[in-house]
């Protein structure tokens, strides 16, 4: 079933194709078989339209430009010129009033012309323009310049009593000026801050010459000074130097009595240790002859015979030997070295008090130093307080003359300036003026007129449609004209066979 459908569908579309194929041959054939028709319509459409577009007028349109004029708003600040008017309101009056006025008048002589006006957008331009012919230029140009002149004449109106203001205005200026430029005459200010300054000149000379002759007077009195404590100074020191050059040799004695007293106590410390050793040997010695003595007793049992006498002998000789030198170290520790401690310990007690004489005499002599000195620095502290209080005083003179000094020079220096400030502000007010003046005529001559920028110019080339696209618009129309005519035919024609 879907098959036979599917079928059916194809051969519908088969057929429909056919039909539209026909109707397409059927249309070609229409229009070429009213060939003619068409032809003969779009002839007859092409030549109307080449008449209508060679017999039609040429037409141009004209372009007035107008500038509007400033004026002057005010002498001093700000830009001081302006518009007479804004472009909206010469627009409006141009419309509503010098368009019509002008119009009225060609009209009277039976010509009727049309004019518009513009402003470009954020210029001071405004435009007059109107179309026309070729020949009519000189009535365009007659029409623009009515319509010009009544706005030059209403702008003239509007400023001409300003300028007549500035004017007077810049004459008094000038005239002040004149008085301002004539010589002037010494007032009682200018005599007086003169006769000021010269006094405090004069003043100013004098402390000058009296700071110079108090500070040479003070020189002189300060190297007396110096010089009368640098005297003082090096006779102290050389008394000072002699005390120290003799604490210097007592100090040597004293070295050397330390020394000498050193020296004994050795010697004394060395006796000491020579009867230790002595008594020492003496000890040793006294053992010996015990025991030689023993030995003597025991001798004649152990020996016999000639032999025992010998032994006998030889100890006595050893015992007498060592009794002798026995005798040798009593004397040397009982009585020699006894005798030496004595003369030793009077040496030393002797050299004791010459060092204690010289430790005394050191010790004045370091107290009448420090005498001295304490004495010295006093008398140089007070010199150098005489002269540190006289430099003070030097000192506070001259700060007082430079005082007075600067007081004088700010008291010639201020009526300086004042001076200058009255001729500065004599030849400011002068410039000043010319100043003025010449802004003012700057701008008055600033200030101009409406003015034409050009008059009916002719554009130049026409405006409107050209002849080729008159004659084009009209072979378009002619040939859908006769291809309309064509179909209108045939259905004429197959109506009528039905």
């Amino acid at each position: 079933m879907e098959k036979h459908l599917n079928k059916q569908e194809q051969e519908v579309f088969t057929r429909q194709t056919a039909d539209d194929e026909i109707d397409l041959v059927d249309l070609f054939f229409v229009l070429w078989k009213r060939k003619i028709l068409i032809c003969v319509v779009f002839i007859v459409c092409l030549l109307i339209g080449g008449g209508y577009a060679f017999m039609r007028p040429t037409v141009y349109e004209y372009l007035t430009t107008m500038e509007i004029g400033t004026t002057i708003t005010q002498l001093e600040g700000g830009d001081g010129v302006a518009l007479i008017e804004s472009p909206i309101s010469v627009l409006e009056k141009v419309r509503a009033a010098y368009i019509p006025l002008a119009a009225q008048e060609k009209n009277k002589a039976g010509q009727i012309i049309k004019i518009t006006a513009s402003s470009p957008k954020e210029s001071l331009l405004v435009l007059l323009k109107s179309q026309g012919s070729a020949e009519a230029e000189q009535k365009h140009r007659i029409l623009h310049t009515i319509v010009f002149n009544a706005l030059l004449k209403n702008h003239r109106d509007l400023v001409q009593p300003k300028r007549d203001q500035i004017t007077a205005e810049i004459a008094m200026l000038k005239n002040k000026l004149n008085q301002l430029s004539e010589p002037v005459l010494k007032t009682i200010e200018l005599v007086r801050l003169k006769e000021v300054t010269a006094s405090a000149r004069r003043t100013l000379d004098a402390l000058v010459d009296q700071a110079q002759s108090h500070k040479v007077h003070s020189s002189f009195t300060l190297k007396a000074i110096e010089a009368g404590l640098l005297t003082t100074v090096e006779s102290q020191k050389f008394a000072l130097l002699k005390l120290q050059t003799t604490l210097a040799k007592e100090q040597s004695s004293l070295a050397q009595l330390n020394d000498q007293k050193n020296t004994l106590l050795e010697k004394q410390n060395f006796l000491e240790q020579e009867k230790i050793i002595l008594s020492k040997q003496s000890a040793e010695i006294n053992r010996t002859l015990e025991q030689i003595a023993g030995k003597r007793l025991s001798a004649p049992g152990e020996v016999e015979g000639p032999l025992s006498a010998l032994s006998l002998m030889m100890i006595e000789s050893q015992f007498e030997q060592y009794r002798i030198r026995q005798g040798k170290l009593l004397l040397q520790v009982e009585v020699n070295i006894p005798r030496q401690k004595v003369v030793l310990d009077a040496d030393l007690e002797s050299t004791q008090r010459q060092i204690l004489i010289q430790q005394t005499m050191l010790a004045d002599l370091r107290t009448e130093i420090a005498i001295k000195q304490e004495s010295q620095q006093r008398q140089i502290k007070q010199e150098q307080n005489v002269i540190q209080e006289f430099k003070n005083n030097r000192s506070e003179k001259q700060t007082e003359f430079v005082r007075q000094r600067e007081e004088k020079q700010h008291l010639i220096l201020d009526s300086e300036n004042r001076l200058k400030k009255h001729e500065f502000d004599h030849r400011f007010a002068i410039e000043t003026q010319r100043q003025v003046i010449s802004v003012a005529e700057a701008r008055l001559r600033a200030a101009r007129d409406t003015k034409e920028l050009g008059g009916a110019i002719r554009s130049v080339a026409p405006v409107g449609q050209s002849k080729a696209l008159i004659v084009a618009l009209f072979a378009i129309l002619g040939l859908m004209g006769g291809v309309m005519l064509a179909f209108v035919a045939e259905f004429m024609t197959k109506v009528r066979r039905r």
